[in-house]
């Protein structure tokens, strides 16, 4: 499992995140931005943290995981 995956991201104040199909949409005071969501990663929002996790056991999941976790957290920082 990734160590970087297992992270929760933290959602400041005016910032929110929408998980859909496919991607996650964040949007706050300097604009919006799209992450990709993967096949096999789901994303969960949890109060004011958004965490990330793998729904297989794929090497190709495994993969991926800290991937979308760095990608949402990229999306929220920026």
């Amino acid at each position: 499992m990734s160590r970087i995956g297992r992270l929760p991201v933290s959602v400041p104040k005016g910032v929110t995140l929408t998980v859909t199909h496919g991607s996650i949409q964040v949007k706050g005071p300097k604009g919006s931005l799209t992450s990709p969501l993967f096949d096999g990663i789901s994303c969960a929002l949890d109060g004011a943290k958004a965490v990330c996790g793998g729904r297989g056991e794929a090497k190709r999941d495994k993969a991926l995981h800290g991937t979308a976790r760095a990608l949402s957290r990229n999306a929220v920082k920026g």
